[in-house]
């Protein structure tokens, strides 16, 4: 006979839509993004990126990518990260990046949960 013991975690997936970081939608374009929430992390579908859950209840997602590392990309060290902020209610969201040697920046959109 085989048993099995182990903890479900319920998954979540959020489709978020806001404009891209260019000068204009022209330019920035709009920008989809997918999270598959899974107890304390969440995976952004498109280029596998991990955030960590701060908050999941019945008010809102909280989700957050941090930085403090070598970027090869950029040639020099990075500290900072992103925040998705998202409202269940009203599916109201916004992204705020925060990078002490660069221009911070934010974007509003809505998502839909799945």
């Amino acid at each position: 006979m085989l048993s099995f013991v182990g903890i479900a975690t319920a998954q979540e997936s959020i489709i978020c839509s806001y404009t891209g970081y260019l000068n204009s939608e022209k330019d920035g374009g709009h920008v989809i993004v997918e999270f598959e929430i899974r107890g304390s992390k969440a995976t952004e579908g498109k280029f596998k990126e991990e955030y960590q859950v701060l908050q999941n209840n019945k008010y809102g997602v909280v989700l957050a990518r941090t930085f403090a590392e070598y970027s090869d990309y950029l040639k020099r060290p990075t500290v900072g990260g992103y925040l998705f902020s998202i409202e269940r209610a009203t599916g109201a969201m916004a992204r705020n990046n925060s990078f002490p040697n660069d221009s911070d920046a934010y974007r509003k959109g809505t998502c839909i949960f799945r």
